[in-house]
Order: C-alpha cells, then sequence, then structure tokens
C-alpha cells in the first residue's frame, strides 16, 4: 500500500501493521494474483506474523529520501539536456559546429547560450536558436 493510502486509517481505534512480501516458494505454488497476495496478507496478519508498525514519514528519513528523488529528477533532467545539446551540436551545420569543435562542455554552453540569432529560417539560424534554447537547460 502507498504511503497516501497507509497514513488514512491511522486512527485511535485503527491499527496499521505492514505485511512483508511474501514467501518467493509459496507465492509461486499458489499462484501470482493480487487476490492471492491480498489472502496472504490477511493470513499474516490474523496469523501474528505481520506485526510490524509501517514508517510514518514525518521523520528525517522521510525528508532525505525526498531530497533524494529531487536530486534523482534534477539529474536524469541534465543529463537529458546534455544529451540533446549534445545531438543538436553534431547535426549542426559546419559552420556552427566549428565554433564549438574544440570547446569543452561548459564552454559549449556558454557560447551557445550567449547566441540571439535573429533569422531562423536557415538551417544555421535555426540550430543557433535551437542550441541557445537547449543550453539554458544544461
Amino acid at each position: 500500500m502507498g504511503r497516501g493510502a497507509g497514513a488514512l486509517p491511522r486512527r485511535p481505534r485503527c491499527r496499521v501493521v505492514e505485511v512483508n512480501r511474501p514467501n518467493r516458494q509459496h507465492r509461486r505454488r499458489r499462484g501470482k494474483s493480487d487476490t492471492v497476495d491480498a489472502e496472504a496478507a490477511a493470513r499474516a496478519v490474523l496469523a501474528g506474523e505481520a506485526s510490524v508498525t509501517p514508517k510514518t514519514g514525518t521523520g528525517p528519513v522521510e525528508a532525505l529520501r525526498q531530497l533524494r528523488v529531487a536530486r534523482a529528477g534534477a539529474m536524469k533532467a541534465r543529463t537529458a539536456a546534455a544529451n540533446q545539446l549534445h545531438s543538436l551540436i553534431d547535426t549542426a551545420p559546419d559552420r556552427v559546429r566549428a565554433q564549438l569543435r574544440d570547446l569543452t562542455f561548459k564552454k559549449k554552453i556558454a557560447v551557445a547560450s550567449a547566441w540571439r540569432p535573429t533569422v531562423t529560417v536557415t538551417p544555421e539560424g535555426a540550430s543557433r536558436h535551437a542550441l541557445a534554447s537547449s543550453s539554458s537547460c544544461a
């Protein structure tokens, strides 16, 4: 159950327990389905095998998880922007590629983001425009 659904029944008279994943051998023998899993979870609770109180999601561990999720998303977006910039440079006209060829990646970003192309109907102008807008994300 997700965090939102697990937080709902936390009331003074409701006891919430966390059920671990069922034994793989038992699961394979009885089949894999939501119905079988739900029944196995209910049996584990009734038998007293599941007695762990779920995490509240309000402590420092949850705060760290939130920061890690945000960082992972930012790193993924940064990588995607860098890949897009490399691809645009690879397919740009020769004059544009020549201006960026021997530069480091950070310098390529600085040069491309400084471009202010006015004519985007030519391949060179469109390339400069695309590189300028892509480099602002990298």
